[in-house]
């Protein structure tokens, strides 16, 4: 969230507490924690991504 202030400017509270912080390639498929792997969703689609990815 850092990284993605610093770049992007400061979100407010709200937008965190509605956003999680995503893995584009999921690290059990070798995905890392570089700030290029991560990008924030909205919670309800944060689970339907994580949803999908454990019944791949």
């Amino acid at each position: 969230m850092k990284e993605f202030s610093e770049r992007y400017g400061n979100q407010s509270k709200e937008y965190w507490a509605e956003n999680q912080v995503h893995h584009i390639r999921p690290r059990i498929y070798g995905g890392n924690n570089d700030f290029d792997n991560l990008m924030p969703v909205p919670i309800e689609a944060h689970k339907l991504i994580t949803k999908w990815f454990i019944n791949y």
